[in-house]
């Protein structure tokens, strides 16, 4: 089987090698590859290039047959052999030695033989006809000896692009210019060197090199400080020599660096941050100090759980607080305010989008069925049994979810932001939980990124990539609008109402803008995170109980990539003017969600498969 999945893996990558260097292009992007229905398939991989249709159906729609000329289930836009009916598990290819190698991949065909040795015999050479070690049978240029890197092509110029994806054949150039020299280096803030490599990812980001020598010059080492053998751009610890887990040590050798290791003289797994096991229960110090703009004291952990996840959703006002762990299932605290935090473990499904009404009453939480293109919401009501509301037919993807304060709406946004690929238009629809039942359709010019329910859930915010829109409950109809950048990427919740209801504040990149939710004036607008690498920006926003703080959580999203770990700072902020009251460190990394305790006690957040707790030193 492991033969197979490799075999698999292969191919596919065979097959997206061309739609991928499409996408990338040389130097400066590529066109878009064709599609003719607007299916957001490419014609290239659409069995039904002339209908709209789904991944899952090879691009047709739910009702049309893909073709398949051989009729071994493996539609002929996929399959490698389609005029031969064989194996679907071989990619419709036959396998006359039954070795699990099919005969198009195999150097001896008629002979069972290894993965190893090109699907040959033990002792038996291969075919090759150039005579450059790269069997004919995987030689993309078998008749002219070639480079084994570059699939046995030549590469005249030696700069690591073969010549037939050379367009400067007989000048070195570089892999991300199509070969070509870079005579006019255009450095950008996130290219110091102009050489097209984003210095998160360049060893050598002050000096033009190749994306096939790391961004270096022929010749030139990246940069490592530490001499430990991992590039400063690559080494999580760059000043820490002897790491033995991307370039940082690991003394209990379980695969999480001790930098990041809840349990370093443990051995245990990265679901739990290198903890043997979940660890629900957590005890807080009794007294712990209110945060307020007046007291900027030092931030402590007041404690922490840990568990196999990545994020909680909270209930404002009632301080409940549910963990999906993927491993366990559920756990619900239904009082952060308690001095010891003992959960309720209920076996949640697997659901990504989810919410918590503010009074705690009901925990949402949306699962895909992508087959059947519907959604299903697990209900959990407060100290009751799961309910469910199955097989809803919705407009496909499913971009956010929100539950009223009360419990008693449902508001589901819909479309694919542009980060993610082609960007979807999708309207918001509005839920009535009693029923079970669709109320209204919300329409919106482009997809739905974020959600908001007013404080009285009489209102609620949505926000695509350039417009934040107010809508009337009660009427389903919209009240206000104004163009606005918020939060193109979808990720993280950043649009949120003040607890009075009067202001609306937005995130879009490092900047909080802030509008009067009466006519959607600006009330003013800061740039926070002015410390962080330039690829964060705010993720989440939340607002102390009296409305006179806010904690502002980063994310790795305005570039992606990075460093492993980042000092993800929770920033306290004043909701008067977005001054930065406090920074909350020991988070690392990405913050999923966060959240003040009812009392205003403390900040909460998710962050690296634990959930943090920070009070403030009095």
């Amino acid at each position: 089987m492991k033969r197979i999945f490799a075999l698999m893996m292969i191919m596919m990558l065979l097959v997206g090698v061309p739609y991928v260097a499409a996408q990338a292009g040389g130097g400066g992007g590529g066109a878009e590859q064709p599609d003719a229905d607007g299916d957001t398939i490419p014609d290239e991989f659409d069995a039904c290039p002339d209908q709209a249709g789904t991944g899952f159906n090879a691009g047709c729609p739910d009702d049309v047959l893909p073709p398949d000329a051989d009729g071994d289930t493996v539609p002929d836009v996929y399959d490698q052999c389609p005029d031969v009916a064989s194996d679907p598990s071989l990619g419709g290819c036959p396998d006359t030695d039954g070795d699990t190698f099919p005969d198009n991949y195999d150097g001896c065909p008629n002979e069972a033989g290894l993965p190893e040795n090109a699907g040959c015999p033990q002792g038996v050479v291969p075919p090759d006809a150039d005579g450059d070690t790269v069997p004919d049978i995987y030689d993309n240029c078998p008749d002219v000896s070639g480079r084994p890197d570059l699939g046995g092509c030549p590469d005249t110029d030696n700069d690591f692009v073969d010549d037939n994806f050379d367009a400067c054949p007989d000048v070195a150039g570089f892999v991300q210019n199509q070969g070509c020299p870079i005579d006019n280096p255009q450095p950008t803030e996130f290219d110091r060197d102009g050489d097209f490599i984003e210095d998160i990812y360049d060893g050598c980001p002050d000096q033009i090199g190749n994306g096939m020598t790391e961004g270096c010059p022929e010749g030139v080492l990246p940069v490592d400080t530490d001499l430990d053998g991992v590039p400063d751009f690559r080494d999580t610890c760059p000043e820490t020599p002897a790491g033995t887990f991307d370039g940082c040590p690991d003394g209990d050798n379980d695969q999480v660096p001790d930098i990041t290791d809840l349990c370093p003289n443990e051995f245990g797994t990265y679901d739990f941050s290198g903890c043997p096991n979940a660890q629900y229960d957590v005890t807080l110090p009794a007294g712990r100090a209110v945060l307020t703009a007046d007291n900027a004291a030092s931030a402590q952990i007041l404690g922490q759980i840990i568990f196999a996840g990545s994020s909680f959703v909270y209930a404002e006002n009632a301080g409940s607080m549910l963990l999906r762990d993927f491993l366990n299932g559920a756990a619900i605290y239904d009082d952060v305010l308690a001095e010891t935090l003992t959960p309720r473990l209920l076996p949640l499904g697997t659901g990504y989008i989810a919410d918590y009404s503010a009074d705690g009453s009901l925990y949402v939480e949306m699962i895909d069925n992508y087959e059947t293109q519907t959604i299903s919401f697990t209900l959990v009501p407060a100290q009751s049994d799961v309910q469910y509301m199955t097989d809803l037919s919705v407009p496909y993807p499913v971009s956010r979810l929100a539950v009223s304060p009360n419990g008693q709406y449902i508001v589901t946004g819909h479309g694919q932001p542009g980060y993610y690929g082609p960007p979807i238009s999708g309207p918001a629809i509005l839920w009535d939980v009693a029923s079970q039942s669709q109320v209204a359709t919300l329409e919106h010019d482009g997809a739905v990124t974020n959600i908001a329910f007013s404080p009285d859930g009489a209102v609620v915010a949505t926000a695509t990539d350039d417009t934040l829109i107010l809508w009337d409950i009660a009427s389903a109809s919209e009240v206000n609008r104004v163009a606005a950048e918020v939060n193109p990427f979808g990720i993280g919740n950043t649009v949120l109402f003040s607890p009075d209801g009067a202001l609306l504040y937005t995130a879009n990149g490092k900047q909080l803008t802030v509008y009067n939710a009466a006519d959607l004036s600006v009330a003013y607008s800061v740039e926070l995170l002015t410390n962080a690498p330039p690829f964060m920006s705010i993720a989440n926003i939340v607002t102390s109980p009296d409305g006179s703080l806010l904690a502002i959580s980063p994310g790795i999203f305005a570039d992606g990539g990075g460093p492993l770990l980042i000092n993800a700072t929770v920033s306290a902020v004043s909701a008067a003017d977005g001054s930065v009251v406090a920074e909350l460190d020991g988070a690392l990394n990405y913050i999923d969600s966060i959240a003040f305790s009812p009392d205003g006690t403390m900040i909460i957040a998710s962050a690296n498969s634990r959930v943090l707790f920070w009070g403030v030193a009095q």
